[in-house]
């Protein structure tokens, strides 16, 4: 087995948000990155409530935003998915 290189890069932050991110690992690999053809990127989110579309249309989602503000989170609007989630560092 041929050992292959790997680029590591631990909590890169990127403006743009989630869609450059989605895009960091394929712009490095076409950059060539010292020929890695693999990349792990190790990621520690700020505390963050993210919120579908859906959620964003009840009753109470300004209140609830709120919420999440004074208790030190973030609140997003996901694209799609389920419910509202939250994290933290602490968070699995």
């Amino acid at each position: 087995m041929t050992a292959r290189p790997v680029v590591i890069l631990d909590d890169v932050a990127l403006p743009g948000g989630p869609v450059d991110d989605a895009l960091l690992g394929p712009l490095l690999l076409a950059q060539g990155m010292d020929g890695a053809d693999e990349i792990v990127r190790i990621h520690r989110p700020e505390p963050t409530a993210a919120f579908s579309r859906r959620d964003s249309r009840l009753p109470g989602f300004e209140r609830a935003a709120e919420g999440c503000r004074a208790a030190g989170f973030t609140p997003v609007i996901r694209p799609q998915g389920a419910n509202w989630r939250r994290t933290t560092e602490a968070a699995s």
